[in-house]
């Protein structure tokens, strides 16, 4: 498990996303799912629900932020209602792309600008993300996710 996780990580950290789970979806979903996904992400995020997150989240999520800040599921479920972090706003700088799509796992890549606090600390930053989505327990469920801090006005 600990080599597939590493490997799962290595990949990520080459690539860019966002994605999100739909309450029993088919898993053949459409784009305008994962579409809808991704948003159901942001807003949990932006309100600090973590009853949704416990739902959108595979219990073995692996998260990744820009400054290279690792999470899991029970660090993400911590930390989000702490003051540690607190987002303002995503601003979506263009519709998610799925890069690939099987019947229990999609890649999706997302860009937008995240705008908000890290222990006191404002941020504004431009990221490219890039989320695996797992279809278990008749669901998508976040198993990983990357952000890569880029500069959309170069």
């Amino acid at each position: 498990m600990r080599k597939f996780k590493s490997l799962l990580v290595i990949l990520l950290t080459n690539s860019l996303v966002i994605a999100q789970e739909i309450h029993s979806t088919n898993p053949n979903a459409a784009p305008s799912t994962v579409w809808a996904m991704s948003s159901e992400l942001d807003d949990a995020l932006l309100k600090k629900d973590t009853a949704s997150l416990e739902k959108l989240i595979h219990k073995d999520l692996i998260l990744g932020h820009s400054n290279g800040w690792w999470e899991t599921k029970i660090s993400l479920l911590k930390n989000l209602p702490s003051n540690k972090i607190h987002y303002h706003e995503f601003r979506i700088i263009s519709e998610p792309e799925i890069h690939h799509s099987s019947e229990n796992l999609k890649t999706i890549a997302r860009k937008l600008t995240a705008i908000g606090e890290l222990e006191d600390y404002d941020f504004e930053v431009d990221l490219k993300i890039l989320e695996l989505w797992i279809y278990e327990s008749e669901r998508w469920q976040l198993l990983a996710r990357q952000s890569v801090e880029v500069d959309f006005d170069e």
